[in-house]
């Protein structure tokens, strides 16, 4: 008879693996990281493994499943097949079967009843009955299972004794192993989580005695008792936040050791950050991060050119690496940059005339225009057509990373490269599969498809196993480690799926069938295993702001918030935080050259010295490393989701009309919203509530410009998203202006604003604090055109917000403080011309002060 044993025991209890005999012992942990720290520590204690399998359950499923699963990638669109059958009339139908298989996933991983949709309250829930039913039947019908199934036979594997430590939940599949294997082998489930405050390891326990197993259970304690004389301490940074991470990673190192400590994150942004200062901080990283495919990016690309050859999708074709033009690709953008087009039909004959552009470089321009025509693919055809286009495609691009790597020699993009490569393998031979589903295909659906695999996979980087372990509680909070380091615990993580089945109107049926399970809870006793078993926790926040947990921590375990006053300095890149120095934010000598390399090959936006001025150290950090977006540019506002739509309506309707006409505008918004539709009538509900979204918003826009008072009445929208690229120096400045009216060769510059609060003021501009009017101003002087003001346009209530206008050009209609002369606007130009490349040095120099420092506007 065997042993079926769940041992329920206090936070500190360890098993100890010498207690049983090694032979046919399999010992099974929670994630990768706590295995591999299991594992070292054991062979770190006893020279050797001796017998014991140390395992996850993924591998222990790995060795006992069929081949009898079918490829994901398939059975979604053999879903997405079924459910048009159901749902013919559904919006944005792919996403809409996206989170159909991810429900239907989770049925098949937990185990649950089809029958348990029919209880639900939501009728389309209960829809979804026969949908499931026939997708598990078209795979039945080919021996497959959608189930996490596995093959009886474990016993190959010899199993003698099972020990299962450190799980907090258990999947359903975890569960049916765990009971096939106690059939004929020895079984132990170790719970170190015997806590009074939480009914979720009750729950697990009434699971085992159903399955016949017996519970060996220590008194339960309260939390109180467990964080009582625990060493756990709460630090705000407030406006040194960055600074005091830095710090006191570096002081833990020096107090323990790397391989004691270990940093949790709560929000993975964290993670980039420290990912991209590790080598101004001089600090290692173990991170498991996801890295860009630059490859499968690039056949994206290149598949959307083929699709449509719009402005757009043009420019970003021609900066293709991997599928390149044979043009000087620097000259052939200049030009398009420069040129106003649509698409590709607008390089005609007549269109040649008009091409601003240097005539020694026509020649190239045009054999790149006909060169882009002839890249076409079918747009119907069968899957071998398309599979073959692919193959081509992938050879040629593999030819180009292996001349990149033997001239360039760098093996980490090398082996990125052919992780991609392989993935595109992978996808044909996947895709070849599709044949029983479509005799031929379009090629819009056959791009929807290897889009929907590229999207899917993850490109990991190499695990750096000398740095600092890093990662989310989830992956190691069952490790061992002296010196805990938690970051990002001042906000609350939403641990809900982000799907519409999943709202709180299904969330008590969701729970009830076993779907839905209690994550904070779960997440809860993760982080206060991890606190008792560090020698040392620190959670750092920004401010007196926490999170749920760590408010509960903070309050069960009396622990005050203190506030950090240290005037440790980790690195150059934070000394500025500190407001007692003197000195600006100045980087070493051995960070500048690394740094200057990359401000040489950067493109710059008309608002990076806006962020420059403002704060050194935030632009470096947000922008030329790209931590995250910048919070004072390019806010997304509602209004201008369909910013691109909007001005191309406004554009056809300012070219055929000079007053307001209604009729005209409704029209134009049928013509480019809904090209398929004639008359309002025939809109679809969602439809027409758009239509009369649109309609009022624009309508509104085109009073305000048709306003017969309005100062600049004989300046007509001429423009819209006009793109620019040209030189101050060495520095290159790209962009785009949201709109130009004119008046022969005379623009207003204008520049969508969402709110009054977003804008800068002329002063600004004026006293080299904001440079964005500045550098259209000069964008479009290169194009010899005159500038007659530059505008904000205010998208809530359709005002214009004038920086500087020119008298010479528009008359004064008040004494308007805007108001400047030819000579003036020139002189501000000039001026901050000299600015920019005077910051653009200091950048190089690795100079990078706030403006309220003591240097701000020198």
């Amino acid at each position: 008879m065997t042993v079926k044993k769940v041992l329920l025991k206090s936070l500190d209890s360890k098993i100890n693996l010498d207690d049983f005999d090694d032979e046919g012992l399999f010992y099974i942990l929670p994630t990768e990281d706590s295995l591999i720290d299991k594992r070292v520590n054991y062979i770190h204690d006893k020279g050797f493994l001796k017998n014991i399998k140390f395992m996850t359950f993924d591998a222990l499923f790995f060795q006992t499943s069929p081949p009898t699963n079918p490829n994901p990638l398939y059975s979604f669109y053999v879903l997405k097949k079924i459910l048009k059958k159901y749902f013919p009339k559904e919006e944005y139908f792919h996403d809409f079967s996206k989170n159909i298989y991810d429900f239907f996933n989770d049925i098949f991983v937990e185990g649950i009843d089809f029958s348990s949709l029919l209880t639900f309250k939501d009728t389309f829930i209960k829809s979804l009955y026969e949908v499931i039913e026939e997708y598990e039947s078209f795979f039945a019908k080919k021996n497959m299972t959608l189930y996490k199934a596995y093959r009886k036979s474990i016993c190959q594997l010899k199993i003698k004794t099972l020990i299962v430590d450190g799980f907090v939940d258990f999947r359903y599949w975890h569960l049916k192993l765990i009971e096939d294997i106690s059939e004929n082998s020895d079984v132990y489930i170790h719970l170190p989580f015997n806590l009074k405050e939480f009914n979720l390891i009750e729950k697990n326990l009434e699971i085992f005695k159903k399955m016949g197993f017996e519970i060996e259970c220590d008194d339960a304690k309260e939390l109180d008792s467990y964080l009582k004389g625990k060493n756990i301490e709460i630090i705000k940074g407030q406006n040194f936040y960055n600074n005091m991470v830095f710090s006191y990673i570096k002081k833990s190192i020096n107090e323990s050791s790397i391989k004691n400590l270990s940093i949790i994150l709560n929000d993975k942004s964290m993670g980039e950050l420290l990912y991209a200062c590790q080598d101004l901080e001089e600090l290692s990283f173990d991170l498991d991060r996801k890295i860009f495919d630059f490859i499968g990016d690039q056949i994206k690309v290149y598949f959307n050119f083929l699709d449509k050859k719009n402005r757009d999708n043009i420019i970003l074709r021609t900066q293709l690496h991997y599928i390149p033009i044979s043009q000087d690709v620097d000259k052939i953008l200049q030009v398009l940059y420069m040129n106003n087009f649509s698409r590709i039909e607008d390089f005609d004959e007549k269109f040649k005339d008009n091409l601003f552009i240097d005539k020694n470089h026509i020649g190239d321009f045009l054999d790149f225009v006909d060169k882009i025509k002839t890249e076409k693919i079918d747009p119907y055809n069968d899957l071998d057509y398309y599979i073959n286009f692919l193959k081509n495609l992938e050879d040629e691009i593999r030819e180009i990373l292996d001349r990149d790597f033997e001239n360039l020699k760098d093996a980490e993009i090398y082996r990125v490269g052919n992780l991609s490569l392989d993935q595109i393998d992978k996808f044909i031979n996947i895709v070849d599969s599709f044949k029983d589903m479509y005799d031929k295909i379009s090629f819009k659906e056959f791009r929807e498809i290897l889009f929907t695999y590229l999207d899917s996979i993850s490109l990991k980087s190499l695990r750096n196993y000398e740095g600092i372990k890093t990662a989310s509680l989830d992956k190691i909070y069952y490790s061992n480690n002296e010196i805990g380091i938690y970051l990002s615990y001042d906000k609350n993580k939403n641990l809900y799926k982000k799907n519409f089945i999943y709202n709180d109107d299904n969330m008590e049926d969701l729970k009830r069938i076993g779907l839905v399970k209690d994550y904070n809870q779960i997440e809860l006793i993760e982080l206060i295993y991890r606190l008792c078993n560090d020698k040392k926790s620190i959670f750092l926040i920004k401010n007196d702001e926490i999170s749920n947990s760590l408010n509960l921590i903070k309050t069960r375990g009396n622990i005050e918030i203190s506030t950090y006053e240290d005037n440790y300095i980790s690195s150059a890149l934070n000394a500025y935080e500190n407001i007692n120095r003197e000195d600006d934010f100045k980087l070493d000598s051995t960070n500048i050259c690394q740094l200057k390399r990359i401000l040489e090959n950067r493109s710059f936006s008309a608002t990076d010295f806006d962020s420059y001025v403002k704060s050194g150290r935030d632009f470096l950090i947000e922008r030329v490393f790209k931590i995250e977006e910048y919070e004072d540019s390019f806010k997304e506002v509602d209004y201008l989701k369909d910013g691109s739509i909007y001005h191309k309506i406004l554009e056809n309707y300012f070219k055929n009309r000079k007053v307001y006409d209604e009729d005209y505008l409704k029209n134009l918004i049928m013509k480019e919203t809904f090209p398929k539709c004639s008359k309002v009538e025939d809109l679809s509900f969602s439809e027409k509530f758009k239509f009369i979204k649109d309609f009022s918003y624009l309508l509104d826009i085109v009073r305000a410009d048709t306003d017969a008072n309005r100062i600049n009445k004989d300046f007509i929208p001429k423009l819209f998203e006009q793109r620019f690229s040209f030189d101050i120096g060495p520095i290159n400045l790209v962009g785009s202006i949201d709109r130009i009216d004119a008046k022969d060769d005379e623009e207003i510059l204008i520049d969508y604003k969402s709110s009054n609060s977003s804008t800068r003021t002329a002063s600004d501009v004026f006293n080299n604090k904001s440079f964005q009017s500045v550098i259209y101003a000069l964008a479009r002087k290169n194009k010899d055109k005159k500038i007659a003001g530059f505008y904000y346009k205010i998208i809530k209530n359709f005002k214009n917000v004038p920086i500087f206008v020119n008298e010479k050009y528009i008359d004064k209609y008040d004494k308007g403080r805007f108001y400047k002369s030819d000579d003036e606007i020139n002189e501000l130009l000039d001026n901050s011309t000299n600015k920019i490349i005077e910051l653009y040095k200091d950048m190089c120099d690795g100079v990078f002060y706030n403006e309220d420092e003591k240097k701000k506007g020198n």
